[in-house]
């Protein structure tokens, strides 16, 4: 079988795994992974964009995505409005 998704059919799983591990421990989860797909559906937007030549760790780009995501949860969780 020949997967378009490669290894990503594994992080896809595994990100499936994160998500219901926090659904049932009742846990906040930044779904990193979501957003980097989701990233990668706007027209002339690439996930590999967000990716270090190798594919699979993120680039400055994809660190700052990362630290905005985690900024507004925080935030969120602190209960102070969001200035962007």
């Amino acid at each position: 079988m020949n997967d378009i998704r490669g290894i990503n059919r594994l992080l896809d799983l595994s990100a499936d795994d994160v998500r219901r591990i926090a659904r049932e421990e009742d846990f906040t989860l930044v779904d990193v992974h979501r957003h980097f797909e989701e990233y990668g559906t706007v027209r002339q937007q690439s996930v590999n964009n967000l990716l270090l030549s190798d594919g699979i760790h993120p680039n400055d780009k994809g660190h700052a995505l990362i630290a905005g995501l985690l900024m507004e949860q925080v935030q969120f969780l602190l209960g102070v409005e969001n200035k962007r």
